[in-house]
């Protein structure tokens, strides 16, 4: 049976958001064709972990011992060397599982979030070839053939700061050319995205092999069960309530129609306003709760400026 090994943090996160739910689901679908590794990358020293999480996921995949060692010590590290280097933490990490894992075929990166990104591609090496999932998201994405003052202009709309924008825009650039140097040197047999159009926006296709995932998404048959209800009159959004997501934005029409609102609230002065205008924010909704509201919507609001 080929062997696989998942560099990933997402899936143990106490984050419930699309990202994770997708890298979960092909845990699972992953753990039915072959024998699967799960090797956290050093991003999940640098968020909360979930225990329930990470227990399900044994499940599925063997995590090493040396991992769980280190959640009971105090480890340390920093943004900035996580961002554009292979840190100390990272080599530790590679030392560890390389006494626990036997070589694995080959090492899959199922989301190759910014903060973990230079751990991935040194966890990597563990396998005799591997391969990357790269979520593009556009103005967010690596290599992208977007100009800079386009970036800038972006962002400042969308934290109201040309200087975060600026700074963000500049680390972005850097990190392109330390990801592209090292992972040039490493020859991945493949990268893949979610769709062409993050094909159509980036330089990967000049440098590597870039499949298209077909489908690109994980799919809850739960939602087939919700598809005949009549409809009410309101709207919803759907997403992480902050200003990247435009949920800011979404709070002009609920000026206009009964607007409801899906996700967790990472801005408060959006929830705020929401509530002074007497818009729903539903925060804690379980999946069957959350495919009833949608099914039941008029239309779906979607003025985010990441996807």
């Amino acid at each position: 049976m080929l062997s696989l090994g998942l560099v990933d943090s997402r899936a143990i996160s106490k984050h419930n958001s699309g990202t994770e739910k997708h890298v979960r689901e092909i845990i699972k679908r992953l753990s039915a064709r072959y024998k699967l590794y799960y090797l956290p990358t050093t991003h999940a020293f640098l968020s909360e972990i979930s225990e329930e999480q990470l227990k399900e996921i044994k499940k599925y995949a063997k995590v090493p011992s040396f991992f769980e060692s280190l959640l009971d010590k105090k480890v340390s590290t920093s943004l900035f060397r996580e961002l554009f280097t292979f840190s100390p933490l990272s080599k530790e990490l590679l030392d560890g599982y390389r006494k626990e894992v036997d070589e694995v075929d080959f090492a899959y990166i199922p989301h190759n979030y910014r903060i973990q990104l230079m751990s991935s591609i040194l966890l990597s090496s563990i396998g005799n070839k591997y391969g990357m999932l790269l979520m593009t998201d556009p103005h967010n994405s690596l290599l992208e053939k977007e100009s800079f003052l386009n970036c800038v202009n972006v962002w400042s709309k969308v934290w109201f700061s040309k200087t975060s924008a600026i700074k963000f825009c500049s680390m972005q650039r850097v990190q392109n050319m330390v990801f592209l140097t090292k992972t040039l040197k490493r020859k991945p047999s493949f990268i893949a995205v979610m769709n062409n159009g993050a094909i159509n926006y980036t330089n990967l296709p000049k440098h590597f092999n870039v499949k298209v995932l077909s489908p690109p998404h994980a799919f809850n048959s739960l939602a087939l069960k919700y598809r005949n209800f009549d409809k009410e009159d309101y709207v919803v959004f759907l997403g992480r309530i902050n200003t990247a997501k435009g949920a800011n934005e979404a709070l002009e029409v609920g000026k206009y129609v009964k607007l409801k609102m899906i996700g967790y609230s990472e801005q408060e002065f959006i929830a705020k306003e929401a509530k002074r205008l007497g818009i729903e924010v539903i925060e804690n909704v379980s999946e069957g709760e959350k495919f009833e509201i949608l099914s039941k919507a008029k239309a779906l609001i979607l003025p985010s400026h990441q996807e």
